[in-house]
């Protein structure tokens, strides 16, 4: 019972957050990250491998040094707003990704790439605010973790 409230906390303060982005965004616990963008909501998940975390970490902060403080989460919770707010520049690449076999050229997608541009952008300016945000889930993160060992 403690992890579903501790999930519905996190949705709760990432939906008010996206909400300061655009009134009409919305957040909802998934399988994976995603932009749902005809309902203009983002899907977070509290997992997510290895790998494709590092990856897009590692893209992230090299084009955006300032990120190298906050948690991979945070930068994807950003990254798909980027996706919302950036969906009428996107091209249609759903041929280009279905012969991806690898994180990084995922992740110089065209599409991918100016949604990271966004978040970086939004990031920079606003730093305080998504400071605050990372520290306020890392908390909520780390109680979910002590309710999943007990």
């Amino acid at each position: 019972m403690q992890i579903e409230y501790l999930l519905n906390q996190i949705n709760s303060i990432i939906d008010s957050f996206v909400k300061t982005i655009d009134e009409d965004y919305s957040s909802q616990i998934g399988s994976d990250f995603e932009a749902l963008l005809d309902d203009e909501i983002i899907e977070w998940t509290p997992i997510c491998t290895e790998n494709s975390a590092i990856t897009f970490y590692n893209d992230f902060v090299s084009r955006y040094p300032q990120a190298k403080t906050f948690t991979v989460f945070t930068l994807s919770i950003l990254h798909e707003v980027g996706h919302l707010e950036t969906k009428d520049e996107m091209v249609n690449d759903i041929e280009e990704r279905n012969t991806i076999t690898d994180c990084q050229t995922y992740y110089n997608l065209f599409n991918e790439r100016i949604a990271t541009d966004w978040a970086g952008w939004w990031l920079v300016t606003n730093y305080c605010q998504v400071k605050a945000l990372d520290d306020t889930i890392e908390k909520l993160f780390r109680k979910l973790i002590n309710a999943l060992d007990n």
